[in-house]
């Protein structure tokens, strides 16, 4: 029996100023399984901090993460031990998959915001400072 689905997770992110960032999910949904995902839940929180190494800054962490889900009826009478195993391996593909993702979208957005961040420093030095002129 194979599964097809595609874990989709809304997270909230924010940072400090001492370039702690903080992730923390907001909802979600397991696409391709709709019986699992009315009964699915998920739950993260973690952090990352800058970590200095050769004179690069790396960001490292963890986090907590809690997963919930009821069982359909058809699988009340699986053996403890193969729900589990089933379980852990779909967790780990899940995770691994997050994990780059997270990753990836991290860099993507902090780049798109430095680029912006740029953009607006570079428009705001040619505004005038003179009242009468806005």
């Amino acid at each position: 029996m194979a599964l097809k689905f595609q874990p989709v997770v809304d997270l909230q992110v924010w940072s400090e100023s001492n370039g702690k960032v903080h992730v923390r999910s907001e909802g979600c949904e397991l696409r391709g399984i709709d019986y699992i995902n009315d009964r699915f839940k998920f739950n993260l929180i973690g952090e990352l901090h800058p970590v200095q190494r050769n004179g690069q800054t790396w960001l490292e962490g963890g986090g907590d993460l809690k997963v919930g889900v009821e069982l359909p009826p058809l699988f009340w009478m699986t053996p403890k031990p193969i729900l589990e195993a089933a379980g852990h391996s779909l967790l780990q593909g899940i995770l691994m998959t997050f994990k780059q993702r997270i990753g990836q979208q991290l860099i993507a957005d902090y780049q798109e915001w430095a680029g912006t961040r740029q953009l607006s420093t570079a428009s705001s030095s040619t505004l005038s400072a003179n009242p009468s002129t806005f």
